[in-house]
Order: structure tokens, then C-alpha cells, then sequence
């Protein structure tokens, strides 16, 4: 059963790609908007609304929904794009992620395909799990009322932070996907010559 959940949960292997710059756009830039929409919530007397009819969750999860297609759509084309250079090591320091080969795991640097294979991926497994969480918060949000009202404003308040923090997240990460889908994928080996410089771009 646990190879079983393993397989299920693949698309998160993503969090585990190794680069130095990585980190920012994982944890740090979702983190900084997520606490500017803490602090924006606990200025608010009553708060922020996470599942009412002007909530978070209702305000963000058509556009979850219409992103869920674009992400297993872009999927699709990475893994049929016809270019050689995209099955080429990224240039630089390649990211690197430990992969199952049999009983044990590898050290594996990733192509630009293989990158955005994951990236993608794991774009669509989050989408699908955001959008999960905002239906099950909008269909309990009527059987809360009896929940004592500090209970309830801490409650909203974790939800509104996780919620915030993953949508956040799959925002930031889409704009690096958007990156390299729009410039770094198109450039090819070659030498550019730039106001009399020559340029190595890859």
C-alpha cells in the first residue's frame, strides 16, 4: 500500500529538486504574500472571509479550476515538444532531484524537460488539491455556527493562511513555468553575438 501512495504522490517530488535558487520560488515568495494577507486579515476587525459569499476561497477557485486545464494541457505539450535542445542538461548547475531506480534512490540532474515534466506536474497535482480544499470549505462552511467564535476566527485564520500559502505557491511557480516556456526552452546551443560580445546562451 505504501508503493501504492508513493505513486499517488509523485507529482510532490518536485519540492525535492535540488538548486540553489529553488527555494525562493517554493517557499519564500509564497511565504512573504502569504503573510502580507495575515497581516492584511488581522487588520480587519472581523477578518478576512475564507468561505462566504465575498470569500477567498469562492473568489479563487474558478480560476484554480481553469488553471487545472492549462497545467495538465502544458504537461502534455512538454512531454511531445519537438525540439532536441529541450532533452539537453539545463546549462549551469542542473537541478537535481534523487529518483527510484529499484530498491534505492539516485542522484539524477534533470533536462529542461524533465524539469518541466515535474514542474507541470506537480502544478496539476496542487491545482487539483487546492480546488479539493475549496469545495469541501465551501460545503461545510453552513455547519460551523455552532463552533465558539474564537475558535472559529483561529480556524479561519490556519485555513486562510494554508489556503493563501498554496495558491500562492502554484501563482509563483506558474510564472517560473511561464519563464521558461516563453524564452529559456527556445534557446538553442549556439553562439550570440551581442554588441560585440559573444554570448553562450542556453
Amino acid at each position: 500500500m505504501l508503493h501504492q501512495i508513493r505513486i499517488l504522490l509523485f507529482p510532490l517530488r518536485y519540492l525535492k529538486i535540488y538548486h540553489e535558487d529553488k527555494y525562493w520560488f517554493d517557499w519564500v515568495f509564497p511565504l512573504v504574500l502569504t503573510s502580507i494577507v495575515l497581516l492584511v486579515h488581522f487588520s480587519i476587525p472581523s477578518g478576512l472571509s475564507l468561505a462566504g459569499g465575498d470569500g477567498l476561497v469562492k473568489a479563487l477557485n474558478p480560476l484554480i479550476q481553469v488553471l487545472t486545464g492549462f497545467y495538465v494541457a502544458a504537461l502534455a505539450v512538454i512531454a511531445t515538444f519537438q525540439n532536441s535542445d529541450i532533452d539537453k542538461l539545463m546549462k549551469g548547475d542542473p537541478p537535481e532531484v534523487f529518483e527510484p531506480r529499484g530498491a534505492e534512490d539516485v542522484s539524477v540532474k534533470l533536462t529542461r524537460r524533465r524539469f518541466l515534466s515535474y514542474m507541470f506536474g506537480y502544478l496539476a497535482f496542487v491545482s487539483f488539491v487546492l480546488y479539493g480544499m475549496g469545495v469541501v470549505i465551501l460545503m461545510s462552511a453552513g455547519y460551523v455556527t455552532h463552533i465558539p467564535p474564537s475558535s472559529l476566527y483561529w480556524g479561519k485564520t490556519i485555513g486562510i493562511g494554508l489556503f493563501s500559502f498554496a495558491f500562492f505557491n502554484l501563482v509563483i511557480t506558474t510564472l517560473l513555468g511561464l519563464y521558461y516556456l516563453t524564452y529559456k526552452i527556445h534557446l538553442k546551443d549556439s553562439v550570440i553575438v551581442t554588441r560585440g560580445h559573444d554570448d553562450k546562451e542556453g
